[in-house]
């Protein structure tokens, strides 16, 4: 928890959403995982820094919502002719509001991409698998 009102910043585990709204604290994701697709998503483009670029600044760069709206679409129109590309930009597009700066610049994280705690919790599930349908339902006391 690493803001005045409380965040939680995990990856996509399946209890972080539900811990965090129990908690009644912010749940954002971390921009490292998140952006961790971007090479196989530009592979193929002719131009490929551009689009490394233009994608990557949908994370980093947008602080106004109809800004970065319109770079989405933007992106839509000049990569998302291929297919890893296009399913990018839908996770980017998907996920914005728990992502993207336009949405997330006013959380204060101290730049941290994910909390210790929440990674940790994380790394210990994936080695229980049979739990991740239980605990993407439980509640704080379960």
């Amino acid at each position: 928890m690493n803001s005045q009102q409380g965040n939680i910043c995990t990856d996509k585990g399946p209890w972080s959403p539900g811990l965090a709204r129990d908690l009644g604290r912010e749940h954002t994701l971390c921009t490292r995982h998140e952006t961790t697709e971007l090479p196989t998503a530009c592979q193929g483009q002719e131009h490929y820094d551009a689009c490394f670029s233009d994608l990557s600044k949908l994370v980093y760069t947008y602080k106004k919502i109809d800004q970065l709206e319109a770079k989405i679409q933007e992106c839509r129109q000049k990569y998302g002719h291929l297919p890893n590309t296009e399913k990018y930009i839908d996770k980017i597009d998907q996920d914005k509001e728990k992502i993207c700066r336009a949405y997330t610049q006013n959380i204060m994280t101290y730049n941290h991409t994910t909390t210790a705690r929440g990674e940790g919790f994380n790394d210990r599930i994936k080695g229980h698998r049979d739990l991740i349908p239980m605990l993407a339902e439980a509640d704080l006391l379960k």
